[in-house]
């Protein structure tokens, strides 16, 4: 074997096959609407624009559920290049990112032994906690029934390296559960 076939396997081996994706108007068209979603809450984010409660709900929820399409599609995109796994780890530190922003101010007010500074303290704790509360309790279980009614899916197959992960969240739940039960 010559060096150059070597390095012929080698490439072989290193590279994977890229899957040939068909793009259609309509992905483009999807994508327009899904950015245009979005500019209505950006726009009165950054003027600062006087809202009614319900008007900024409506805004602000279009654009976030519009911009978190982009980034699932964006991690969609990316899995070509990169590891399926590492794709989603990204994905998931740019959602939670915001989030954590905002507790890091709050436990950036709780320091010191003002009554300010107390009061900060159980809004830090809070904040995170109703966080995750919402994220795992609507977030993760509207995406499922989501993609269930739209597939139309009897059942979900996971792949087995999916599978670990969630036994280790399905364990977690129910520990959670159980001690919830326990301490009432």
């Amino acid at each position: 074997m010559t060096i150059s076939s070597k390095v012929r396997t080698l490439i072989l081996i290193m590279s994977h096959q890229r899957e040939k994706y068909k793009i259609t108007p309509g992905i483009y068209i999807t994508l327009i609407i899904a950015i245009a979603c979005s500019l209505p809450g950006l726009y009165n984010g950054f003027s600062h624009g006087h809202l009614s409660p319900i008007l900024g709900v409506f805004f602000f929820g279009v654009a976030i559920f519009a911009a978190a399409f982009m980034l699932s599609w964006a991690a969609e995109v990316v899995q070509i290049d990169i590891s399926e796994s590492l794709a989603v780890a990204i994905l998931a530190l740019l959602a939670v990112l915001p989030e954590y922003a905002v507790d890091f101010v709050f436990t950036w007010n709780s320091y010191g032994d003002t009554p300010e500074a107390i009061a900060s303290h159980h809004y830090a704790i809070a904040n995170m906690t109703g966080a995750n509360r919402l994220l795992v309790g609507l977030g993760w279980p509207f995406i499922l029934f989501l993609y269930v009614y739209v597939k139309r899916k009897k059942e979900i197959v996971l792949d087995q390296i999916q599978r670990v992960d969630f036994s280790i969240c399905y364990l977690h739940h129910c520990i959670r559960l159980l001690s919830r039960l326990r301490e009432s």
